[in-house]
């Protein structure tokens, strides 16, 4: 049997992929397999897929999504903040943080993290450079560094050329598991995830 490949693809702003995060990663370690982290653009991902922005929403939906977001913090008692004040906001920037580590070949686990709980319980401002340099210092990497990559035009064309990709397979939503090919579309599928590693 091959090597297992788990995509974690997901938004730095989007509450599901923090709600998702720590289990995933303790279903992946528990299997033993590595998680390819890559983020992608809602400004980029709903346009070719039929998406909507939040805002561009039915009210009833708007409505539904707090429900639900009230719900599963309970359910796995992690601290959300249901209207953070720096939401939304331009993370590209935070977006390219993230590929620039990956390229860079260091573990981008923990700066993931950092990062969506910098939106959903600090209500940190990700497109403020100096609050990225200080998140990258807490995620344990060397923030100049990471900083100087993301700006360059090498990781935006590794974005753009990971949405495509990810448009590509049928990417639309945040998070989104891709097992060896096989979507699971948000963090209420994670169950459904780890019964699909456990019988590899």
């Amino acid at each position: 049997m091959g090597r297992t490949d788990l995509v974690h693809y997901h938004f730095l702003q989007s509450p599901w992929s923090y709600l998702g995060f720590d289990r995933l990663m303790e279903i992946a370690t528990r299997h033993g397999v590595t998680v390819r982290h890559i983020p992608l653009l809602p400004s980029d991902i709903f346009p070719a897929t039929g998406g909507a922005p939040l805002n561009k929403r039915h009210p009833s939906r708007q409505s539904y999504r707090l429900l639900e977001l009230e719900r599963w913090s309970r359910e796995f008692n992690l601290p959300l903040v249901l209207h953070p004040r720096h939401f939304p906001v331009d993370d590209r920037l935070a977006a390219s943080c993230v590929i620039a580590a990956r390229d860079m070949e260091v573990a981008v686990d923990g700066l993931v993290r950092t990062l969506l709980a910098a939106v959903w319980v600090e209500e940190l401002d990700l497109a403020d450079p100096d609050v990225l340099s200080m998140l990258i210092g807490k995620a344990g990497l060397n923030a100049t560094e990471v900083l100087a990559k993301a700006q360059d035009r090498s990781t935006e064309k590794t974005l753009a050329e990971d949405t495509e990709a990810a448009i590509a397979l049928g990417v639309f939503g945040a998070p989104t598991y891709v097992l060896d090919g096989e979507r699971f579309w948000g963090q209420d599928r994670l169950d459904t995830l780890d019964k699909a590693l456990s019988a590899r």
